[in-house]
């Protein structure tokens, strides 16, 4: 028996957690059953060979386990209180392509633009034009998604010649603002300085998703640029002409939260929120450069977004936002005016959390004032949208986006304030109209950032008891792998907002029954301490 035992395999695609501890490993994804008990983040990688697979170390991908047996389908959560809850899961086609997607519409376009076949390069020389080829094309996809659906050519909007870094191009109906455009980006990038290094870490980082090798020469970027920014913020800013412009300086902290935030997610990355603060502070800027602004506005819109999650206090002032700007940020996928109206529920939502004694009156009256502020935004009809025929335009999506956050931050305002749950027949009704559009969006091709948030609000509100939902398969079935398919064409990490609504969803379903004490919000006691410093923009 003893000899039958020791014939077991050790794996080489478990988890980082598991293969330290030495314990068996379910490889579920996106967090294994022993992480998930721990309460560990749970992290998949480079694997480690064992001393009895040195024989393959000379073959090729040995040490990415490509070899491996994919793992057996697991569920991802269990309804403690509904044992013949199974989701019919349909396939990944079904979910994501509920309209006919023609060769020539944009997400057709979308999709050639993100497989563009790069060219790999043959000596180590070659290694930062190929990180440069591929950062233009991935982040284009992901900052400036519009202008790269709309595009006919096959090539990103614009061209690099006569471009001037410091101009904010503008769509041609001027209804929305675009950032930066990564060939900008590169202009201001000197060889050798630390944006430029920050470049190749950001671009390495997305590569090694699929490739893991490399995440070497990612780590050795980031490590470079990170040195090279120390030095640069070591020196005094107050002098009329720093060595360095602050707005490069900024794009830099930029790239290198993005890179932490696409690195798995962890909570390293908020380190980054506190010294862009104090940059921003501290360094005098001209209002109307464009690629500060857009450095501004990055740090600034992760700060609400994250503190509307775990409840935190906020960095950035609310004042950083234009509450009469009504033009929908392409990549923030809506407007500064309802990101300020989202900031200020957060505050208020904060106050509450911590004020039991806060008049209750008064509460509401600033809760009702938010609400009617967020209904009085226009924007488009989410009914009429789902239900019209033919292909939805790149325009049309972003402000399907912009509506569905509308209503996602309606949802977070009543579930934060009001003592609002997800049994309530004003939550289900608004959580089955944004998971219909997220549904209509991601079936057009669109897998935007932006649908993060409101996908994640809407999801951590959904009643387990909505056998309607269940029957649209718009429940929990839809809901993971529509992250899933948002984790593979953006910049973040939604595998770690999977496990944070895994975890919201065991947690109130063992407590239905007790469900919420005087004064307290479902947000509050179900949401908030499963989020710590999670990214959700």
């Amino acid at each position: 028996m003893a000899d039958a035992a020791r014939k077991f395999r050790r794996t080489r695609s478990g988890c980082h957690q598991c293969r330290r501890r030495k314990v068996k490993c379910d490889e579920a994804k996106p967090a294994c059953g022993n992480c998930i008990r721990r309460r560990e983040k749970c992290v998949y990688g480079v694997a480690v060979q064992f001393m009895e697979d040195e024989l393959y170390q000379n073959t090729p991908n040995t040490s990415s386990g490509s070899e491996s047996e994919p793992p057996p389908p697991v569920r991802h959560f269990i309804n403690t209180l509904s044992a013949d809850f199974v989701p019919q899961q349909r396939p990944r086609d079904e979910l994501f392509a509920s309209k006919e997607v023609s060769v020539n519409s944009p997400s057709a376009h979308l999709n050639r633009l993100l497989e563009v076949p790069l060219e790999v390069p043959q000596r180590n020389a070659d290694h930062q034009a190929y990180f440069l080829h591929y950062f233009v094309y991935r982040f284009s996809a992901v900052f400036s998604p519009c202008s790269v659906a709309r595009g006919s050519n096959g090539t990103v909007s614009g061209s690099t010649q006569n471009l001037d870094p410091n101009l904010v191009r503008h769509s041609h109906n001027d209804t929305y603002a675009m950032p930066l455009q990564p060939e900008a980006i590169l202009k201001l990038a000197l060889p050798g300085s630390a944006l430029h290094y920050a470049i190749m870490a950001v671009a390495a980082c997305m590569l090694a998703r699929d490739e893991p090798h490399w995440i070497i020469e990612a780590i050795k970027y980031k490590s470079e640029a990170l040195r090279l920014l120390q030095l640069e913020l070591a020196r005094p800013h107050a002098r009329p002409q720093p060595a360095t412009p602050p707005h490069t300086v900024l794009l830099t902290m930029t790239l290198l939260c993005i890179y932490e935030i696409s690195d798995g997610c962890a909570e390293i990355w908020t380190v980054h929120l506190i010294p862009a603060w104090r940059y921003i502070n501290e360094v005098p800027y001209g209002s109307q450069d464009p690629a500060l602004h857009m450095g501004i506005q990055f740090f600034a819109y992760q700060d609400v977004m994250g503190r509307t999650a775990c409840g935190s206090k906020g960095l950035f002032d609310s004042s950083l936002w234009n509450r009469q700007s009504t033009k929908h940020n392409e990549w923030m996928g809506c407007s500064e005016q309802l990101t300020a109206l989202i900031a200020d529920a957060a505050d208020l939502s904060r106050e509450k959390r911590l004020s039991p004694d806060l008049d209750i009156l008064d509460l509401f009256s600033k809760a009702q004032k938010l609400e009617n502020e967020i209904g009085s935004i226009k924007g488009v009809d989410l009914a009429s949208i789902i239900e019209s025929p033919g292909p939805l335009s790149p325009d049309m999506a972003l402000h399907t986006v912009a509506e569905m956050k509308a209503v996602a931050a309606q949802i977070y305002l009543r579930c934060s304030l009001l003592r609002h749950g997800p049994e309530h027949d004003y939550i289900r009704g608004k959580v089955r109209l944004v998971l219909e559009a997220a549904k209509f969006v991601l079936g057009h091709g669109y897998h935007w950032t932006c649908l993060q948030w409101p996908l994640f609000v809407t999801a951590s509100q959904l009643s387990p008891f909505d056998e309607d939902l269940e029957s649209r398969n718009l429940g929990r079935g839809f809901i993971l792998p529509a992250f899933e398919e948002l984790d593979r064409h953006t910049l973040g990490n939604s595998a770690r907002i999977n496990e944070a609504l895994i975890r919201i969803w065991k947690v109130r379903d063992m407590e239905c029954e007790s469900r919420l004490r005087d004064g307290e919000s479902d947000w509050h006691k179900f949401v908030a301490p499963e989020c710590h410093k999670l990214s959700l923009a």
